[in-house]
């Protein structure tokens, strides 16, 4: 990403610092304020402190939208909406908000990612969970799931919530949904011959058809990793236990 001023970025740039997409992009922001508040929290220097508090003061006067989200993308003049609305981003921006406020200990920031949080959740309280395990890619307003795909990035987020809760929360009441929900993605996530995660799965697909998609620039393993470090991470706390 490249600068664009006042703490806002270019979508991206040339490895020459020419720009190639002048949009500027909620996910994107999200992830720069993640990358410097951890090179804050490594380095204790006062330059990535600074930038993030900029980038995020740029989101919130470039990017929110009257209801308090944020849209998904803007023009270079900040005057159009780009891309469509996804909870992608509003999750990884209350995790970065976490993040910032790990690395710098603001009272400020923690109320943000707080208000954050109580607006996704006031904006959708319903179930999305699947009986067949996993979770739905898309919901409406009031929590009703959308008919369609289901994604690997939000089964790993959904497993990694739940093994979360119910070991540090006493939720043992999690432990079912849990144990359907890694089921359903070893059935049909996983490559059981290659290896590796497929991208989505709807019932109407086969091997044959979009389930055989596995690699896009999107498909790094921050998800896949984060919900294997946090089985660790639970492992070891209850064994100390």
């Amino acid at each position: 990403m490249g600068a664009l001023g006042g703490g806002a970025l270019f979508y991206s740039v040339s490895p020459e610092g020419k720009v190639v997409d002048d949009r500027t992009d909620c996910y994107g922001h999200s992830f720069v304020i993640f990358g410097l508040s951890h090179a804050a929290r490594a380095t204790r220097e006062r330059k990535y402190r600074e930038a993030a508090f900029e980038t995020w003061a740029a989101m919130k006067e470039r990017l929110r939208d009257e209801a308090g989200f944020y849209r998904p993308g803007v023009s270079r003049d900040f005057s159009e909406t780009r891309g469509r609305y996804s909870r992608n981003p509003m999750m990884h921006l209350f995790e970065e908000l976490l993040a910032l406020c790990d690395a710098t200990g603001s009272p400020e920031i923690l109320k943000e990612a707080e208000d954050h949080a109580n607006a996704m959740f006031a904006q959708g309280s319903g179930q999305l969970f699947d009986e067949e395990g996993g979770i739905h890619s898309a919901g409406d307003y009031d929590g009703n799931p959308v008919p369609g795909r289901k994604s690997w990035w939000q089964q790993c987020e959904l497993l990694r919530a739940l093994m979360h809760y119910a070991t540090l929360r006493d939720r043992t009441d999690l432990w079912k949904p849990f144990d359907q929900s890694l089921e359903f993605v070893k059935r049909r996530f996983i490559d059981p011959e290659y290896g590796g995660w497929f991208e989505h799965y709807a019932p109407e697909w086969t091997r044959e058809g979009k389930a055989l998609h596995k690699g896009n620039v999107y498909r790094v393993g921050y998800h896949v990793c984060g919900m294997y470090g946090e089985a660790l991470r639970l492992t070891g706390i209850s064994r100390a236990r």
